[in-house]
């Protein structure tokens, strides 16, 4: 069985006709509509006619994974977040395939990232801006529950390495932006940086 994947993908633009096109793309779905393998593929490969039949190699090439279905979706006026679940990998090419759609809307449009395997390895975050994409990985490890005598010690390792994760998966992302800003512009710093804070 594939392993699961987990990602949260926030659209980032000060542009609010983005969102607009992010709830005439996204905005009409159903909690049981987007457990379906093929609604968010069809929603960005042939919408709005959403009827191709699932063909696994196809499937893979265009969203980065063997199977891909949306888990929560916050629209907004002004904000946009998705979380996704996927299997082997996270959905790159879906989170690719989105920021091509949006960038038509505008052409700042970026679209951050961060993933978790579920067995955390691996973790990581990245950003897509202006057709490039860049990514961090990193590991981590479950603690062993055999390891601790009392079971309260392994509850308090459990949600000290589920702080990390958040922690870690945060900074690639921010690594990304930033990077991704510099690389696609030419230029060395961001406005408002406290925004992608690289802290280590």
């Amino acid at each position: 069985m594939a392993n699961e994947v987990r990602t949260y993908i926030e659209v980032k633009s000060d542009n609010n006709d983005v969102f607009k096109k992010l709830q005439a793309l996204l905005g009409d779905a159903d909690y049981n509509e987007m457990g379906h393998t093929m609604w968010l593929y069809n929603r960005l490969y042939d919408f709005p006619n959403d009827n191709e039949d699932y063909d696994r190699g196809d499937y893979t090439e265009k969203m980065g994974a063997k199977w891909c279905w949306l888990d929560d979706i916050d629209r907004g006026d002004e904000n946009f977040t998705m979380t996704t679940v996927s299997a082997w990998y996270f959905c790159e090419g879906a989170i690719r395939r989105l920021q091509e759609i949006l960038q038509e809307v505008d052409k700042e449009v970026c679209v951050a990232f961060t993933y978790e395997d579920e067995s955390l390895d691996p973790i990581g975050g990245g950003a897509c801006y202006k057709g490039e994409m860049i990514i961090h990985e990193e590991t981590l490890e479950w603690p062993n529950y055999d390891d601790y005598e009392e079971e309260g010690d392994y509850d308090e390792a459990l949600e000290e390495m589920y702080d990390n994760l958040f922690d870690i998966c945060d900074r690639l992302k921010n690594h990304a932006i930033v990077e991704v800003y510099e690389e696609m512009n030419g230029y060395d710093e961001i406005e408002d940086s406290e925004e992608f804070d690289e802290e280590e």
